[in-house]
């Protein structure tokens, strides 16, 4: 048994399913470029370095199935039609750390978060597909 859930991944209006038996070789590939904790202080800190986020999120698609080189991630970043590089960056960072964060993880978290006073209910992701933010 996984711990880890399928995951689906878009790249140009296609979408490709990592299945969950698959996933942490996936993540290897991710962490090789940018790690957990890493995403984490980029997160925190509101900016998050464009090219090294290319290069992870060129690892998961690769895995996937796509056919698409760091470059063109790159590109897809700096072509942005919302003009913000930066931002869409951040939310690739996101995307990509919750993947990493195994389901049951990400609920007991969740859960924790959900009860300090003043916060939000927090809602689960654990029964639904994740799914990275589409290019273009």
């Amino acid at each position: 048994m996984s711990v880890f859930e399928d995951v689906t991944l878009e790249w140009e209006g296609k979408s490709k399913t990592v299945p969950h038996n698959d996933v942490m070789r996936m993540l290897a590939k991710v962490e090789d470029q940018l790690t957990l904790h890493e995403m984490q202080l980029f997160r925190q800190r509101g900016t998050a370095p464009l090219i090294r986020v290319s290069m992870a999120y060129a690892c998961a698609l690769r895995h996937a199935g796509f056919e698409v080189s760091d470059d063109e991630v790159y590109k897809r970043i700096m072509d942005s039609s919302s003009g913000d590089q930066g931002q869409l960056a951040l939310t690739i960072v996101s995307s990509l750390q919750s993947m990493m964060v195994p389901p049951a993880n990400l609920d007991v978290k969740q859960e924790a978060t959900s009860k300090k006073p003043g916060k939000g209910k927090a809602v689960s992701n654990s029964s639904k597909k994740r799914t990275e933010p589409q290019s273009g």
